[in-house]
């Protein structure tokens, strides 16, 4: 069985979506595993406007994702959902709060597990990569086992169909992917309604209509992680 199914696990993010993009296939076998689950959102990621059709305010952006996000956790039967409110594209800004209301949750939660992104954040994100380097101090704190999301073969060869998708938020300048040492087969159908919640960031698809046929199937049908 893989390492971290079965247990109590904490899901650390970025923005809306991270979620589903990154985890829910984990999330949905962790729970059949007889393991619970619990995210933590760090923004509502009201600059992720790429995808919408017509202007939008930040704040109705925010109350849009945040609805999006909470459906999806709903439906993949989350334990426990937590938002923390910050700024998005501002992590980097806010890493103190970030991480003491991280450390707040991980005290009350008690997670058996701690995952989020690795020093690549996937796309480079600047939000992603904080949220992944505070994570990973604190499950060194407490010591908790640590996994970070891994980008999938497919997005590393595709990594210029990723970037194309990067016209709002903060981005490192080079993105080094690890390789993953842990790949996860995920139920497809369920990976695909769980993106499918986000439709303010799919675009004319329930996937992100913006990315290429190879970078979709790799995040319907696998899940990649380093342990």
């Amino acid at each position: 069985m893989t390492a971290f199914l079965g247990k109590k696990l904490m899901f650390v993010v970025a923005h809306p979506d991270d979620e589903s993009f990154l985890a829910a296939g984990a999330i949905h076998q962790n729970r059949l595993a007889g393991g619970t689950n619990y995210i933590v959102c760090a923004t509502l990621g009201e600059q992720g406007k790429s995808h919408l059709k017509r202007p939008i305010s930040k704040a109705a952006l925010k109350k849009i994702r945040k609805q999006e996000v909470t459906k999806a956790a709903k439906f993949l039967k989350v334990d426990g959902l937590y938002f923390l409110n910050l700024n998005d594209t501002k992590l980097k800004e806010q890493k103190k709060t970030l991480s003491a209301k991280t450390e707040k949750l991980i005290k009350q939660v008690k997670p058996e597990y701690l995952l989020s992104f690795g020093p690549d954040g996937i796309s480079g994100h600047m939000d992603h990569i904080i949220t992944g380097k505070i994570t990973k101090l604190l499950a060194k704190k407490y010591h908790i086992p640590f996994a970070a999301f891994a980008a999938s073969p497919t997005i590393r060869n595709n990594f210029d169909n990723i970037k194309a998708r990067r016209k709002h938020g903060k981005y490192a300048t080079h993105v080094s992917h690890a390789v993953p040492n842990l790949k996860l087969k995920v139920n497809t159908q369920v990976k695909q309604k769980t993106l499918g919640f986000h439709k303010s960031q799919a675009g004319p698809s329930t996937l992100a209509g913006s990315f290429s046929k190879p970078v979709k199937n790799s995040f319907l049908n696998y899940e990649y992680f380093i342990i």
